[in-house]
């Protein structure tokens, strides 16, 4: 679903933007592999899913496993004890690494958080990992930083709210790996039994 370019993925937007939706349903899409969804607390209720996602969502089948490490020295052994499972996850999804990033150094508590993910996954061909962060912190690294993270590339996060639309914006990788297109959902108001919201794909 959402376009990675590189081992470790930046995903930005401000406060409401669709950043756990894109994220829940990217985890719920690559369940098939192994995937560690990490973030500060439990989902209240399910992000809106694409339709595709939610006629085949079972977390008690899947492979999608939930973390919720409530410090960040907790966090910070997580990411460096992956490498250490006998099946090391296919993918790694932080929603929301802003709990765990010191508001005095952004900059360095992040460098070391992708070092971190980089040592672990790249014990294992394939691994990927996807960072979701909030604009005003992803703000606060210099353009001319990007490099030195290890060709980490980069996602901006929109939501439109004249046309009900999430828009994932690729920017990138400093591996020069290239750009995708934009991906666009628009949120749509369900028809199903729970009455809930989905995701229809306007460009994928």
């Amino acid at each position: 679903m959402l376009p990675l370019t590189s081992d470790v993925t930046l995903l930005h937007g401000n406060p409401k933007s669709g950043k756990t939706t894109l994220l829940f349903n990217e985890a719920v899409e690559q369940a098939s592999r192994k995937v560690l969804y990490i973030t500060p607390c439990p989902l209240k209720t399910l992000p809106p899913l694409l339709s595709k996602n939610k006629s085949s969502l079972d977390l008690t089948t899947s492979h999608l496993t939930f973390y919720y490490p409530s410090t960040r020295s907790e966090f910070r052994r997580r990411l460096a004890g992956l490498h250490l499972s006998s099946s090391p996850p296919s993918l790694v999804i932080v929603d929301n690494v802003s709990p765990y990033l010191s508001d005095v150094d952004v900059l360095s508590d992040l460098y070391s958080t992708v070092k971190l993910l980089h040592h672990s996954l790249g014990f294992h061909d394939g691994s990927q990992a996807i960072i979701g962060m909030s604009s005003w912190q992803y703000s606060k690294i210099p353009p001319h930083v990007m490099p030195a993270l290890f060709g980490t590339s980069t996602v901006e996060v929109r939501y439109e709210e004249s046309t009900r639309t999430i828009r994932a914006s690729p920017r990138g990788s400093s591996r020069g790996n290239g750009c995708h297109g934009d991906l666009v959902v628009r949120v749509w108001e369900g028809s199903d039994e729970e009455g809930s919201c989905c995701l229809v794909p306007v460009t994928m």
